[in-house]
């Protein structure tokens, strides 16, 4: 029975081309990095060397992975430590029982210190992090409020949370934020007549006792989100909470820094850090599988939330810790962002090339017919851009400057991510139920050792991309409207003659009256049957 429900599930998945698998592409951050070849790709769009693909697709925003100096560091940690006869493999326990060693406490330390929070604690991966958080840090009685596209992992915490109310506003709307959180501390008349008696008055216990600051509002938004690459409004946000909830000890802003870090500040310590609030927020998540090239994660936060999670935090109790060799790694990221030199150098390229490739991109599409012509679904484009990103790659218009995640939307994302891949790069699509539907993407991340010439032969590949499916589209139009015609000169219609469609009936006898009149009467009777 199990057997045949999995397989009935997954083959609608594969029905709908939604089916996830695995999948292996050898590649490189930068064609300079492929030996014996000076590029990836050529304008014409044929592939080099299909065995490295140039990497646009990896969370590895800084090029840490690839470092020579920073594997170095790594081998001559573990030598160090292989000699002195300090274990190096498995951490053989959890935290709590033979996992801990000096050298986690060590790295907490050293992370507390470099993102400036009180405390800090490890966990094995983001999703544990926030499962860990939202199931236990919010009271029963408190609320929640979280942005409408927070990672799964988000969601998955709140569903074993003791709060009492759980609600999403629009993403990134500052506007919609200050509605919800409105309507929280004081119900609209409409809502409370839409309930039954005991659900309105627990309703309006809630919100009194959010006022009275007897419950606590936890708001749970991104740095940066992973699909989109848009940056929270944080400032819009906290100045809204602060007005409406003048309480500190009761409004609780909890940020997931998992894109965001390693980007963001001038050692790479985050959003928050960069716009001089993280002092004014209760818990940051750093994770350290992106710009940090590692794994790993790390709750920001006080000593007495730290303590809290020790004890009530069951993802990380009853996991086992993490391995030396990976400690060692996030040491090493470390060691690289605080060499001012080398990290500000890795910024300044990876937002440069940032920059070239939304403007290359946007010059692209822009270029396209498809895109220009005012009349097109903006659905059915060939490829577009988000208007907020568009808008990022103006100065003027961008706070901040953008982060290097592109989402590069499409209804043939699937098609435009293989074309790209046998050109030489590579990039992997993001399809529903991951994203919603109508928003498949090709998902472009930069970092800091692409090229400027791997960026210009990629818009180039898009742009030509476009432009052939646009004359392929064309081409198409141009048959079928022949082949109609064909079909409207062979089947002349009378003009009395029932259509499935009015419209179409008179389409038809329009184009068609003057050779009905010139027939024979016998050859009118005869068409008629």
């Amino acid at each position: 029975m199990l057997h045949l429900q999995l397989k009935a599930a997954l083959n609608q998945r594969r029905k709908k081309g939604s089916l996830r698998a695995l999948t292996v592409f050898p590649s490189i951050t930068s064609s300079d990095k492929r030996r014996g070849t000076k590029s990836s790709a050529s304008l014409d769009g044929t592939s080099n060397n299909k065995a490295q693909l140039v990497d646009f697709s990896s969370n590895d925003y800084l090029s840490l992975a690839s470092c020579e100096e920073v594997r170095s560091n790594f081998l001559a940690r573990v030598h160090k430590a292989v000699s002195t006869g300090e274990g190096v493999m498995g951490s053989t326990g959890s935290r709590l029982l033979d996992g801990n060693s000096t050298a986690h406490v060590h790295l907490e330390n050293r992370l507390a210190r470099h993102f400036d929070s009180e405390a800090a604690l490890l966990f094995n991966s983001g999703y544990d992090a926030n499962t860990a958080l939202m199931a236990t840090l919010p009271q029963p009685g408190d609320v929640i409020l979280y942005d409408s596209l927070v990672h799964a992992s988000t969601h998955d915490g709140m569903r074993s949370s003791r709060a009492a109310r759980r609600i999403s506003f629009a993403h990134n709307s500052p506007k919609d934020f200050e509605r919800v959180l409105r309507d929280v501390l004081a119900p609209p008349t409409s809502v409370l007549e839409a309930l039954d008696r005991a659900a309105a008055a627990k309703t309006v216990q809630l919100s009194s006792d959010l006022r009275n600051g007897k419950v606590n509002v936890f708001i749970v938004v991104e740095g940066v989100y992973s699909m989109d690459g848009d940056v929270c409004p944080l400032s819009e946000l906290m100045d809204i909470a602060e007005r409406l909830v003048p309480r500190s000890e009761n409004r609780h802003f909890i940020v997931d820094e998992a894109h965001s870090v390693g980007v963001y500040g001038p050692r790479g310590e985050g959003l928050c850090f960069q716009l001089g609030l993280h002092k004014h927020i209760s818990v940051r998540l750093s994770t350290f599988g992106k710009a940090f090239a590692s794994s790993g994660a790390a709750v920001l936060c006080s000593p007495l939330i730290r303590q809290f999670l020790l004890n009530y935090g069951r993802p990380l109790v009853f996991s086992t810790a993490l391995s030396f060799n990976t400690v060692m790694s996030i040491e090493c990221a470390l060691d690289a962002l605080q060499n001012r030199a080398d990290a500000r150098l890795r910024f300044e390229r990876l937002f440069d090339n940032t920059m070239a490739m939304i403007r290359g991109l946007v010059n692209a599409i822009e270029t396209n017919s498809n895109v220009d012509d005012v009349n097109t679904d903006p659905h059915e484009r060939r490829a577009r851009l988000p208007l907020a990103l568009t808008r990022s790659a103006d100065p003027a218009l961008a706070a901040l400057p953008p982060s290097p995640i592109i989402p590069l939307l499409s209804p043939q994302a699937a098609q435009l991510a293989q074309h790209l891949r046998s050109a030489g790069f590579l990039v992997r699509t993001v399809m529903y139920p991951t994203v919603p539907k109508g928003q498949e993407r090709v998902r472009i991340c930069i970092h800091a050792d692409n090229t400027t010439e791997d960026i210009k032969l990629f818009v180039a590949t898009v742009k030509r991309w476009c432009k052939e499916e646009d004359q392929e589209k064309s081409q198409k139009d141009a048959e079928g409207g022949k082949e109609e015609q064909q079909a409207l000169h062979s089947y002349p219609t009378a003009p009395d003659a029932k259509q499935e469609s009015s419209s179409s009936a008179n389409t038809l006898r329009s184009m068609s009256s003057a050779r009905w009149s010139a027939m024979p009467k016998a050859q009118r009777m005869k068409s008629r049957l």
